[in-house]
């Protein structure tokens, strides 16, 4: 996808129609909450690639996939067809990359998603934690909504059974 067509390397014969009278076609599902593995469970992400799209999941959204910079890399290297992985879209927690430290203010916040829009970050995963306080919070979205940014929750209950 989105690489140019060698003439001289163009498959024949390769086209083929499905005869799916009287069945049902499906698309590629989308996982709009994946993570990439880790050492423990699953080091190597290629083979989580491989799980997803052996399951019909053809696009996720991480939540995030990796850390900021592995998970740029994983986008960018499916999006020119480098690996086999499906779409990523990167998802990151409010601050993660960058090497001014905590989000301590609603301008750092939205410093840091204006850092994150033009450093291959799709959007942000809020945790609702420590200094993501609803002013911190609420900046963020605000900026993310500029720079055509996602957005989603992780909303913990603390002392809930």
């Amino acid at each position: 996808p989105g690489m140019p067509e060698q003439e001289n390397r163009r498959p024949l014969n390769a086209a083929h129609e499905i005869d799916a009278r009287g069945m049902y076609v499906m698309p590629g599902f989308v996982d709009a909450h994946a993570h990439g593995g880790s050492p423990q469970k699953a080091p190597d992400l290629e083979y989580v690639y491989k799980l997803w799209l052996a399951h019909g999941v053809t696009t996720v959204r991480g939540v995030s996939l990796a850390p900021h910079d592995i998970a740029v890399s994983e986008k960018a290297r499916s999006a020119r067809g480098e690996i086999v992985a499906p779409r990523i879209y990167n998802y990151q927690t409010l601050g993660s990359g960058w090497s001014r430290g905590r989000i301590r203010n609603p301008e750092m916040a939205r410093e840091w998603v204006r850092w994150g829009a033009a450093n291959g970050v799709d959007g942000i995963k809020f945790f609702l934690r420590g200094d993501e306080t609803p002013e911190v919070v609420l900046a963020a979205i605000d900026e993310a909504k500029k720079n055509h940014m996602g957005t989603v929750a992780h909303i913990a209950q603390p002392g809930v059974a």
